[in-house]
């Protein structure tokens, strides 16, 4: 009985997770980014009309568009999906790397048992 529930359930919840994240996720990055855009345009507009000002206040002015700039930046580089490309890529490639010295040797002595079969003598 037990079973049934989790072979049912299971799959929704899978579901319901990847549609979240397929649907939803993109959107909110997009609608962070469009913010930080428009704080960008609005502090680039008010830097550029104020060019007279004093150097103080220009120069914090400018350090702000640095860091919304710097913001854009870190906020783009997010991934979307809950697994991105590279740790998924590093997964792989982890992984299976201890098997490759166990599968070569279990693949060497099916080798040299079926070569044996076939009468041809291999090695020592």
């Amino acid at each position: 009985m037990a079973h049934q529930i989790y072979y049912y359930i299971l799959p929704k919840i899978g579901t319901f997770i990847l549609k979240y994240v397929w649907c939803y996720l993109p959107d909110s990055l997009e609608k962070s980014l469009h913010k930080i855009a428009l704080q960008f345009r609005a502090e680039y507009s008010e830097i550029y009309t104020s060019l007279a000002e004093d150097t103080e206040a220009f120069k914090k002015k400018s350090e702000k568009i640095q860091q919304l700039r710097t913001l854009y930046t870190m906020t783009d580089e997010l991934p979307v999906w809950p697994l991105d490309v590279k740790t998924f890529r590093r997964y792989l490639l982890t992984v299976p790397t201890p098997l490759i010295g166990i599968l070569s040797g279990i693949f060497k002595n099916l080798l040299i048992n079926l070569l044996k079969q076939q009468g041809i003598k291999f090695g020592t």
